[in-house]
């Protein structure tokens, strides 16, 4: 495992974040959980939609793990962007959540020890998405996982959230700022969020002296999350049948699988926003 992202991985200090995390479930988001028993046992790769700017449905996802997933999962780490992880204080904060460098190398060694593995394929681009596509599924193209799951055949577990991303009242995704001040060079980040508490900030990321206070400033500004009713669904678990992996070529089965895994998260999102009432009501 990469040597800046050693599994950090504190149990107590798990356990002692879940009252908080319990009445945010609870008492905040007004969660839901549907689909629990489509979780398996052994190594699986989570692959979850991302939503929001404040980082906080990782955090609901520690009574998620307590409540409905410890049984069958008792280690699941998070591939995490090194960006976050590089923070002096939030980084190993993550850490002992269980957030690892994002990368294959870090996710085959948790598969060898027989833990598991969450991805957000779609990274800060879909959870930075507008507030009016908050029912898209938006990977960006990105299909690294589905080869990941299949170079360490371990199943794929879908795992939805809906109306967490009505938790931030995200106006517009700006993707020509970042690459004209080469923060996706720099910081890898590639789109920026642009919401009602924020859209002031955004020249003072012109400035290199202080651009990362400026980037952290701008994105702190807009963590404060609405209270959104949140569902979260497991689907059943998808594999390749034994047909296409012997009949596709590499790239053809990782673009299968990609295709399966979209289409089935696509369908139940869609669905599971059409039965709320209300945006942030549910």
């Amino acid at each position: 495992m990469d040597k800046n992202s050693n599994a950090k991985r504190d149990i107590e200090f798990l356990e002692a974040w879940l009252p908080l995390t319990d009445l945010l479930f609870d008492r905040y988001f007004r969660t839901t959980v549907e689909g629990s028993d489509s979780i398996p046992s052994g190594p699986v790769l989570i692959v979850a939609n991302h939503n929001g700017i404040g980082g906080l449905e990782v955090m609901l996802l520690l009574t998620l793990w307590q409540r409905y997933m410890r049984k069958k999962q008792e280690n699941i780490f998070v591939l995490t962007h090194d960006f976050s992880l590089r923070q002096p204080v939030l980084g190993d904060f993550l850490s002992k959540l269980g957030a690892i460098k994002a990368g294959h190398e870090n996710a085959r060694e948790c598969f060898k020890r027989g833990d598991s593995v969450l991805v957000y394929p779609g990274g800060d681009y879909e959870a930075f998405r507008s507030f009016r596509n908050r029912d898209r599924i938006v990977f960006n193209g990105r299909k690294g996982y589905a080869k990941l799951a299949i170079d360490n055949q371990v199943p794929i577990l879908p795992l939805i959230n809906i109306g967490g991303h009505e938790q931030s009242l995200i106006l517009w995704q700006d993707k020509i700022l970042p690459r004209l001040l080469k923060l996706d060079k720099k910081y890898r980040i590639k789109a920026l969020p642009v919401t009602p508490f924020n859209f002031a900030l955004l020249p003072l990321l012109a400035g290199p002296m202080f651009q990362k206070a400026s980037i952290l400033s701008f994105f702190a500004s807009s963590m404060f999350p609405l209270p959104a009713k949140i569902t979260f669904e497991f689907l059943p678990t998808i594999e390749l049948s034994e047909a296409e992996k012997k009949g596709l070529s590499d790239q053809e089965k990782v673009d299968r699988l990609d295709e399966k895994v979209r289409t089935r998260m696509q369908i139940a999102l869609e669905k599971g926003y059409e039965k709320r009432d209300y945006p942030i009501l549910g």
